[in-house]
């Protein structure tokens, strides 16, 4: 697994962190409430290059 992006950032006024990573040849980004811990949003895509 590698890591692209970690980031703390702010959605309509609440706190979220931001991350992206891989695995083989898949990317998955997710976005995480910092204060729950609960996941707000989440995306996958398979890289074929």
């Amino acid at each position: 697994m590698t890591f692209s992006k970690v980031k703390l950032d702010e959605d309509d006024g609440v706190a979220v962190y931001e991350i992206e990573f891989y695995k083989g040849n898949v990317e998955y980004e997710y976005e995480i409430n910092a204060t729950s811990g609960s996941i707000l949003d989440y995306d996958s895509e398979v890289d074929n290059d």
